[in-house]
């Protein structure tokens, strides 16, 4: 690579998994463009069609890549309808997605975001089918990106892009209502509430926090999963910098009943609660 020319990276978050050629042929599309372009899997294996659960995703990992990466997020839907594409810039960072909200949480977090339509007359796609946007449409402009083309040259300013409701707790009573974002792999409940707002609420008691969750009080933010027995549930800040529900060497979700898009109450320390 010539001195001074910034690797081209493009990371993808998708609901394509791994069995099937969809991902590969993604990057087949923006290899097509330019053959230097370094891919990230942030994630094909969100659940299909959960654009709320990709837009967190994407919102938590984009800015720790560098400048000037385009983050390409691909849960689509709405694929083939009259949904616009988007490609966007937002502190210093390239977005491309279908106008669903899937890169509204990112684009919010990161700032000063300019937006702009992309539809198929701006890309190459000589065997565009009717529901393969993320190939035909999305890899095409992301590999464009990164390569240098303007985004101006997109399309025309959008303004009035699809938002999501924001990711943040919710007053309720003497204490907060808290979504739970996602579920990991291991079953941790990921919620939205981040360590930055529990220390603001709670400056100096906010490691005694309980939660209750699923019928049961959870007490105390935890250093590490082995600070409880095995088969007991804890409290920690997770990889995301957000306050998970977990159980050792188990899940949270199973033992809870609990799944993405329900709510835990975080409460001030206290006695347990009847039953």
């Amino acid at each position: 690579m010539p001195e001074g020319r910034r690797m081209a990276v493009i990371t993808w978050t998708t609901d394509f998994g791994t069995s099937d050629p969809y991902a590969g042929d993604m990057k087949g599309a923006a290899l097509a463009v330019n053959e230097a372009i370094r891919f990230v899997d942030l994630t094909h294996d969100v659940a299909p069609g959960d654009v709320r659960g990709a837009a967190w995703i994407l919102a938590k990992s984009f800015d720790r890549f560098p400048v000037g990466t385009c983050h390409a997020a691909i849960v689509d839907p709405g694929v083939g309808s009259e949904r616009r594409g988007l490609a966007a810039r937002a502190g210093g960072y390239f977005f491309v997605g279908p106008d669903n909200g899937i890169l509204s949480a990112a684009l919010a977090a990161a700032g000063d975001a300019e937006v702009r339509e992309v539809s198929i007359r701006h890309v190459d796609a000589p065997r565009r089918g009717t529901t393969f946007d993320g190939r035909d449409v999305f890899a095409p402009a992301a590999a464009r990106l990164v390569t240098g083309v303007p985004l101006h040259e997109f399309g025309p300013e959008v303004h009035d892009a699809i938002a999501l409701p924001p990711f943040e707790p919710v007053r309720d009573g003497d204490g907060w209502s808290v979504e739970i974002a996602r579920v990991d792999r291991f079953g941790n409940l990921v919620t939205v509430a981040g360590e930055s707002f529990l220390r603001r609420e709670w400056p100096d008691d906010w490691r005694s926090l309980e939660v209750d969750a699923g019928g049961r009080r959870v007490s105390g933010v935890r250093l590490a999963y082995a600070d409880v027995a095995p088969g007991a549930p804890l409290l920690s800040i997770g990889g995301s910098g957000t306050l998970e529900v977990s159980v050792r060497e188990g899940s949270a979700a199973g033992a809870l009943g609990l799944r993405a898009g329900d709510r835990v109450r975080i409460v001030r320390p206290g006695p347990q609660r009847p039953g």
